[in-house]
């Protein structure tokens, strides 16, 4: 059995009998995709009247994932500026 522990600053937990133990710095874990191709493809299929896009090449995948997550850290930024902990549409 693996476990999986995660060491956050100064904080350490032990961990239980019978594991083979991994440790994980937070900074470590990767994030989901927001951005899923399949539903990509699928608005760009609605989006295109005239119906000539036929495929969408992964690096549109990436550039919306990385433009999003742009756009987040400043929405989160301008929230803490107006001393939020609840993120907006306006915030974007």
């Amino acid at each position: 059995m693996v476990c999986l522990g995660f060491l956050d600053a100064q904080k350490f937990e032990t961990h239980p009998k019978g594991c083979d133990f991994k440790l994980l710095r937070i900074s470590d874990i990767k994030m989901p995709n927001i951005i899923i191709k399949n539903n990509i493809r699928k608005i760009v299929k609605e989006l295109d009247e005239q119906k000539i896009i036929s495929s969408v090449a992964e690096e549109v995948e990436k550039a919306l994932e990385e433009k999003v997550i742009e756009d987040l850290k400043k929405a989160i930024k301008r929230a803490k500026a107006n001393q939020r902990r609840t993120l907006l549409a306006r915030d974007l």
